[in-house]
């Protein structure tokens, strides 16, 4: 189930936009990190400490994480 943030989003995983990246942040779950490896073309910042995946695989990211909140647009 997606939620939309504005709603009471349960604590978990957040899907962000930033320029041509989304941006993939959760508390820190092996299985959570083992759905995020599997994404294509996917990176860790460890600056944001976040993941981050190219905007075009949005398709994957969501069917990875359907629980996530997201923003009103991505």
């Amino acid at each position: 189930m997606l939620h939309v943030q504005g709603t009471d989003p349960p604590a978990g995983v957040t899907i962000s936009r930033a320029g041509g990246a989304l941006q993939i942040r959760f508390p820190y779950d092996p299985a959570l990190v083992d759905k995020a490896r599997s994404l294509p073309s996917r990176k860790w910042d460890p600056t944001g400490k976040c993941w981050s995946a190219p905007a075009a695989a949005l398709a994957a990211v969501l069917a990875a994480f359907p629980e996530a909140v997201l923003p009103g647009e991505l």
